[in-house]
């Protein structure tokens, strides 16, 4: 007998979409204009929500990374996309970068925009993200984020072990 998602489960399920504060790791050359973050103990604020077929679910949160020297800079201001996915990026003369990507999934796929400024010590970055996933019926949500970084220390805490 197949077990149907009700709408918690469904919501939690494309949300899981949405990340977490990291993102793909990326070639950091590949931000062309975009001013250096310098590495240290970052502090983001996460505020979107994930609006579902039949009800939204609002995220604000607040995520602590570290990024060390050589750290791709996108891990912390891009979401982290899976699949096979094609990603375009260009960089404005004020320095603010655009991307949009799209992504085949299994059973389904995921496309999004978004834009970040950057400076040594924050970051703003907003974006939206559409996923589709194809399951006995088709479900679309849409993610809208918007995470301000702050560098909050020039070492990351050690880890207790």
């Amino acid at each position: 007998m197949r077990q149907l998602l009700g709408p918690l489960s469904l919501a939690f399920l494309l949300a899981a979409a949405a990340p977490a504060g990291a993102a793909s790791t990326a070639d950091p050359s590949s931000l062309q204009n975009v001013t250096g973050l310098r590495p240290g103990y970052w502090k983001m604020h996460m505020v979107g929500t994930t609006h579902t077929p039949n009800f939204d679910v609002p995220i604000n949160r607040i995520n602590h990374v570290c990024l060390r020297p050589g750290d791709a800079q996108k891990k912390l201001f891009m979401p982290k996309t899976a699949g096979q996915c094609k990603t375009r990026e260009d960089t404005d003369s004020d320095g603010t970068m655009h991307w949009r990507w799209t992504c085949t999934i299994l059973h389904g796929a995921t496309q999004g925009d978004g834009t970040v400024k950057t400076a040594t010590d924050h970051f703003t970055s907003a974006w939206q993200m559409v996923s589709t996933l194809n399951l006995p019926s088709v479900y679309t949500t849409t993610t809208d984020m918007t995470l301000t970084g702050t560098r909050v220390a020039a070492q990351c805490p050690s880890r207790r072990r």
